[in-house]
């Protein structure tokens, strides 16, 4: 059985602060903010030995609680900053076993400041929409197709993945609409084409999309 994050061995991790300021120190959650511990004065910089995971701190200035803006950090729901550092385990497979463990946890929250339900104002109205890439103005959902000169072009473009495309009126059918969809499943692409009825509520065409072939 493989040792858990908690049993790992200790990873000797550097901490610095580059910014102005004479007396510096740092204190953490890897002792759940108990202990204050002092930068080198000539270089300002401390090493600790801790256990792999994801620890905030914050530096102490001069007496004066901060963190540096220009590294990692995260802010609570009071609007207090801090530093957030993520210490991985040295040896290859215990990494990817680490990163794994870590993308299963649970991340923290947005703050509720981040939010509102303000209406946009004219301003927002104003500004003109964003261009659309030229890739979506003629989009193919064949994933393989030939040329005019006879060679293949394999895979669709990235620009179309995970957009929903939503095509005009068929010659042969004009009550018949036309919606196309590409997703990427790890190393295959996936497309999907069908039609519908349409009705008087649909939004106009704004795209054209093509039917694959089966794969």
């Amino acid at each position: 059985m493989k040792p858990s994050i908690h049993e790992q061995t200790l990873i000797r991790t550097m901490i610095t602060w580059d910014l102005p300021g004479n007396d510096v120190e740092v204190i953490g959650s890897w002792d759940n903010w108990r202990c204050r511990r002092k930068l080198n004065n000539f270089q300002q910089y401390i090493v600790l030995e801790l256990m792999p995971g994801v620890y905030q701190y914050n530096y102490i200035v001069d007496g004066v609680i901060t963190h540096n803006p220009h590294i990692p950090a995260m802010s609570f729901e009071n609007g207090v900053a801090c530093n957030v550092l993520v210490v991985v385990p040295e040896n290859s497979e215990e990494n990817v076993d680490f990163l794994d463990e870590l993308d299963r946890q649970e991340r923290p929250p947005s703050p509720d400041s981040s939010y509102g339900n303000e209406f946009p104002g004219e301003q927002f109205y104003q500004k003109p929409p964003p261009e659309v890439p030229s890739q979506l103005l003629h989009p193919h959902l064949v994933i393989d197709r030939e040329n005019a000169d006879g060679t293949s072009t394999s895979g669709p473009h990235y620009v179309l993945l995970n957009h929903l495309l939503l095509g005009g009126a068929q010659a042969s059918d004009q009550s018949a609409r036309a919606l196309g969809l590409i997703s990427k499943v790890e190393s295959k692409v996936v497309s999907f084409s069908g039609y519908y009825r349409r009705t008087e509520s649909d939004p106009p065409s704004i795209l054209s999309c093509s039917t694959p072939r089966s794969k």
